[in-house]
Order: C-alpha cells, then sequence, then structure tokens
C-alpha cells in the first residue's frame, strides 16, 4: 500500500473518532423539523426529522409523522445515517445494549405487543409482551395476562408476573405494587421480598435512598426500609426525585429547596 493513500486512510479513520467523540445535539428549525449540531453550533445532520433524542452511545432515537399523523420512530448513528430503520411506534433509548420497541400493527394504526432490539436492530427478545420496561441491573419488568414480573436478557422469567405494578431494579431492589392491597414493597433479584412497609407509592434507590409515599406525604427510606427523612415532602411534578451529588430537590408548605441525605436543608 502507497504511504499517500495509507495516510489518507488515517486521516478518514481520526476524521470518524472525532466526530463519534463529540457531542451532538437536536435543534429545531423554523419549519419545525428537528437535526443535529455540534458544539460550535454546526448543523452535522440535516433537519430531516419530526423528532429527536440525544444521543446515547452514538446512537440518537427520531422519528417521522406518517401521512396518518401518527409517528415511526427508529435511530441513527452520527454520521446520519439510518442503524435502525424507523419502523417501529415505540422505541426507548437504549438501556444495557437493549431497546424496548413496538413494531405496527397490521391491524391499525397502533403498536402491537413490546420486544427488544439490539443497537444492530435484531430482535433479541420476542414481541410477546403487553407493556414493558428498560433493562436495569440485568433485568427489566413486563406484563403479561396484566401483571408484572421481570425477565433477564435472554427473555428468561426471572421473577414470575404477579405484581400490579413493577419498577426498574436500582441498586439491587426493584419497588413492586401487590395486587392484594395495592401498596408498594421491596424485592431483589431473586424475588425475595426485603422490604415490606406497604407504601402508598414508591420511587427506585439512588445513592442507597428511595422516595416512598405514606398518608399524602414523601419521604426516604434506606435499603433495610428505615425511614431516614420524615413523610413531610410534598408532590413534585417530577418526584419522585432521586437523590443526586448528595442531594435531593423537594417541596414543603409551598417552597422548593434542595436537602441532603440526612433531611438538612443545603443550597
Amino acid at each position: 500500500m502507497k504511504i499517500k493513500t495509507l495516510f489518507k486512510i488515517c486521516l478518514m479513520l481520526l476524521g470518524v473518532k472525532a466526530l463519534q467523540a463529540q457531542e451532538l445535539k437536536p435543534f429545531k428549525d423554523a419549519n419545525g423539523k428537528y437535526g443535529y449540531k455540534d458544539e460550535s453550533g454546526k448543523v452535522v445532520i440535516e433537519p430531516n426529522y419530526d423528532g429527536a433524542r440525544r444521543f446515547i452511545d452514538d446512537l440518537a432515537v427520531v422519528n417521522i409523522r406518517t401521512e396518518h399523523k401518527t409517528q415511526k420512530r427508529g435511530a441513527i448513528n452520527k454520521n446520519g445515517k439510518k442503524s435502525i430503520p424507523l419502523a417501529y411506534y415505540s422505541f426507548s433509548d437504549f438501556s444495557e445494549g437493549l431497546a424496548r420497541v413496538q413494531k405496527f400493527s397490521d391491524k391499525g394504526l397502533g403498536g402491537t405487543e413490546y420486544g427488544y432490539i439490539n443497537k444492530s436492530g435484531e430482535e433479541i427478545i420476542s414481541f410477546t409482551y403487553a407493556n414493558a420496561g428498560n433493562f436495569k441491573e440485568g433485568l427489566a419488568g413486563v406484563m403479561v395476562g396484566g401483571k408484572w414480573g421481570y425477565i433477564d436478557k435472554k427473555g428468561r422469567e426471572v421473577i414470575k408476573n404477579q405484581y400490579s405494578s413493577a419498577l426498574g431494579f436500582s441498586e439491587g431492589l426493584g419497588g413492586v405494587k401487590s395486587f392484594q392491597n395495592l401498596k408498594w414493597n421491596y424485592i431483589n433479584a431473586k424475588g425475595e421480598l426485603i422490604i415490606h412497609a406497604d407504601f402508598d407509592d414508591a420511587s427506585s434507590f439512588s445513592e442507597g435512598l428511595a422516595a416512598v409515599k405514606s398518608n399524602e406525604k414523601w419521604g426516604y427510606i434506606d435499603k433495610k426500609g428505615k425511614l431516614m427523612i420524615p413523610f413531610e415532602y410534598d408532590f413534585l411534578m417530577d418526584i419522585p426525585n432521586n437523590f443526586k451529588n448528595g442531594k435531593v430537590q423537594v417541596k414543603k408548605d409551598g417552597r422548593t429547596f434542595f436537602i441532603d441525605n440526612t433531611g438538612k436543608e443545603v443550597k
């Protein structure tokens, strides 16, 4: 191979790596179409879409509006090429290498059952679920026959479908809602009941704490179920908020502010 040719190939590879490394952000043009710009504001992917999400692992979910005013979704790479065809009714962001999707139904404009695909668009877990969540810590909540349980990345049932609702696993625990009393508790990845306190509502754990609700107020428990921050906070639009960098935003007596993991108000 000639030196000039090898040099050109090296430059091309460097260009591809530079494109992959930079952050592309979606933008909306005057016609209401979405594309992507780089960090300098230069248009890298032309605005040809009716919706666009941020890039995760070099793939971004985009959608186009059909003649029936529904949306078809797929995924593109940072070169703007369609890595996964725009052929899905719903399409979650990739989580742990898999995305939860619905195909368009032949019987109408809605979606079919949920299944999972990989980043190459290959069907990994068949479309057999009435509802489903993203994979977290190797497990995903799925609904069969109106009941929620959990599967692994090979589609095998790990925790039997027996719950009214189920949260994604976080820090080894998953929140589940009982059919018997419609209350929330926490199980481990084996399906064993770890926290049995019958909360009115619940969230996933973050930094060792989870927001739970009782008597119309929110508080925070630790992974043993001990109440660490009292039930004294009101509903926020995006509650239950999770702790991040040692603090969380809460609302009380009409005020919105941050507290630390002891309940102390901080900035």
